[in-house]
């Protein structure tokens, strides 16, 4: 029991330690500490949910993995986070992205709806090819298809990530 006591107060003290740095002005600190606090489970969510609107691409990219890791403790609030359509698209997209790293039962479907709505936000179409990818699932191939065949108004990085995504996916007789 003592031992687990003073076990809970190193990682509360390591967070508190690491959430104040979440807002440093170097993006790579910003980036570093996202990623570090992935160690501590549930208790980060909150910051983590927090630093995937930062405003650059690896820090929510670091926060989305590191919530990808902590798992199902995480995914209720990820998916909250995709569902609210007043949440800003880099939001959408990084909760979902998060989600598709965990393979989340879920993941696949809102990948999939996110995908095939055209009034969607570009960002979480991008996010929702890749995590149809990360499935690996011959499932996706005709949602993926249809991105291709309609050529997204030559949205270039849809279509990169749509063929990623493709390739992914073994044994694809289309």
């Amino acid at each position: 029991v003592y031992n687990s006591k003073q076990l809970e107060i190193s990682q509360n003290k390591a967070l508190s330690e690491l959430i104040p740095k979440l807002g440093d002005n170097v993006a790579n600190v910003r980036k570093f500490n996202a990623i570090s606090l992935a160690l501590h489970g549930k208790n980060a969510v909150p910051a983590l949910m927090a630093i995937i609107r930062d405003d650059k691409q690896e820090v929510r990219n670091a926060a989305a993995t590191a919530l990808g890791i902590i798992g199902t403790a995480a995914a209720l609030e990820l998916i909250n986070a995709h569902s609210d359509k007043r949440k800003d698209q880099e939001e959408r997209a990084a909760a979902l992205y998060a989600l598709g790293l965990m393979r989340h039962q879920d993941a696949f479907k809102m990948a999939e709806e996110a995908l095939k709505n055209e009034g969607e936000d570009r960002g979480v179409r991008i996010d929702a090819a890749e995590v149809l990818g990360m499935f690996r699932d011959k499932r996706a191939v005709e949602t993926l298809l249809a991105v291709l065949k309609q050529g997204h108004k030559n949205d270039t990085l849809l279509i990169k990530k749509s063929l990623e995504a493709l390739s992914k996916i073994k044994d694809v007789s289309e």
